[in-house]
């Protein structure tokens, strides 16, 4: 059977055909809008959120030191070094100097080095401190095992008598103070 496209008649729409089309396709419309404007809004509130993060974020520790003053960093450093010091007295104080000789080691370098920096920022109080210190911390460093108890016990006087592990203390403290109140 063959149609001829005059024989089937098209009916005209009603008025409200085009209203009717419109509310049914409308709705469709809207949401594929919607959802295409979230998968643009995703990409981009990431690239926002990295540009934020990377900007506001509280900066390491590697990364603090490059914002902080020289002098901060001088008095972190220098409270770190007298609080590494101090274990290292006490533990030649109270047990043996062989115990801790490695640790005496590592820390003559910085000794050396911080004392420097100190006395070129004009703090003669603790460079005067850590010149002592290092006395102190190149023998411990070169005690051997045969170190004998005569020499154990005036190594022990000498700490005692100059009052170093209390010096170390006490500027410790008052440099970590210092530095709590300048932040």
């Amino acid at each position: 059977m063959h149609l001829d496209d005059d024989s089937i008649p098209i009916p005209e729409p009603d008025e409200y055909f085009e209203k009717r089309i419109w509310a049914r396709v409308s709705g469709e419309i809207e949401r594929e809008h919607k959802r295409n404007w979230f998968w643009l809004l995703v990409p981009a509130a990431l690239i926002v959120a990295f540009f934020v993060g990377r900007y506001t974020k509280a900066p390491d520790g590697v990364t603090a030191i490059a914002y902080l003053p020289p002098k901060q960093v001088l008095t972190a450093a220098t409270v770190d070094h007298l609080e590494r010091s101090k274990a290292v007295l006490l533990e030649t104080a109270n047990v043996a100097p062989q115990a801790v000789q490695t640790q005496a080691e590592e820390l003559l370098s910085t000794n050396r080095l911080l004392r420097r920096s100190l006395q070129s920022t004009g703090d003669l109080k603790t460079a005067e401190l850590l010149e002592e210190l290092e006395r102190i911390l190149l023998e411990v460093a070169h005690s051997t095992e045969t170190l004998n108890s005569d020499e154990t016990t005036a190594l022990r006087a000498r700490i005692r008598e100059q009052g170093l592990l209390l010096c170390v203390r006490l500027i410790e403290q008052s440099k970590r103070q210092n530095s709590e109140t300048a932040e």
